[in-house]
């Protein structure tokens, strides 16, 4: 038991504190709990007592690693994305590539604007050097002058006509034919074919057709021409004329500048017989007339 006034420890039947001499009070008698000494009533009352850690928390990979952190894993993903769907894309034009290349559609031919003969192993265009067929002809022949069978097959046959360019010298091809089977034009049109073809991809230019070069039009009767040629003429930008418009030109150029160059016009041929196509060849008419 403490005095209530000063603090000083009394016995438990003391009446009067022994150093003040202050009265103890019947409350401190049965209280038992001591009290603070005087002066330091609220120092027990601030004390706060921490709260205990959890020994285990659950991981928050957000919060440990930070935003700019999980930013980054972010950004990395979608950046390894990207570089998959780049590849991908690589991969794909590399197909497609490989592809045009396969089919020919990155052949020279392909920027020609006229015919281009479809052999079946390789594309033969007007203005090709002569030298690079000998790969995929290495058995060519000279026939005659300029004239050369490229592949032949008992009475069947693909075959050129070549001149020599002016400024370069290289040996052009300036006249290509076929009869052969399997062959025929690269925009479908094939030797055996129905006539009807012909005119469904030239039905401007086939309005008539003649027997030759040279000879007079006109128009196909199935039932009565057994043999006919069809020929669509042709400017140097690859523009189509039928036979009457074909003429009309050439009067007009004679009149006005007294001449006629047959190497500035071309001429596309089909021999028809009995409805069918058996013959297709294409050239400049300079060259045409000299294989005739």
């Amino acid at each position: 038991m403490f005095c209530s006034k000063c603090g000083n420890p009394l016995s438990d039947d003391a009446r009067f504190c022994s150093v003040c001499g202050a009265p103890v009070k019947i409350s401190q008698e049965a209280s038992p709990v001591p009290q603070q000494p005087a002066g330091r009533p609220d120092e027990v009352e601030n004390i706060q007592v921490p709260k205990p850690e959890p020994l285990m928390q659950e991981p928050n990979f957000n919060g440990q690693m930070g935003y700019g952190a999980a930013a980054s894993v972010q950004k990395k993903s979608k950046k390894g994305l990207i570089i998959g769907l780049s590849l991908g894309g690589v991969l794909l034009v590399l197909v497609t590539v490989v592809i045009m290349f396969a089919s020919g559609l990155f052949n020279s031919a392909s920027s020609s604007p006229f015919p281009v003969l479809d052999t079946g192993k390789t594309q033969i265009y007007y203005g090709e050097n002569f030298d690079s067929l000998e790969k995929e002809f290495p058995n060519k022949e000279e026939k005659r002058g300029s004239f050369y069978s490229l592949e032949r097959s008992g009475d069947q046959s693909v075959s050129c006509l070549v001149r020599a360019d002016k400024e370069t010298g290289e040996t052009k091809l300036v006249h290509w034919m076929t009869n052969m089977d399997h062959t025929g034009l690269a925009n479908g049109i094939s030797i055996g074919d129905s006539y009807e073809r012909i005119l469904a991809e030239y039905p401007d230019a086939m309005c008539s057709t003649e027997m030759g070069y040279g000879s007079s039009a006109h128009k196909y009767n199935p039932e009565t021409d057994s043999r006919v040629s069809f020929v669509v003429y042709m400017d140097e930008n690859g523009n189509t004329y039928s036979y009457a418009e074909y003429e009309q030109k050439r009067a007009d150029s004679i009149r006005e500048q007294g001449n006629f160059d047959l190497a500035k016009w071309y001429g596309l041929y089909f021999t028809v017989e009995n409805g069918q196509i058996t013959q297709i060849h294409f050239g400049d008419l300079a060259a045409i007339q000299q294989g005739h």
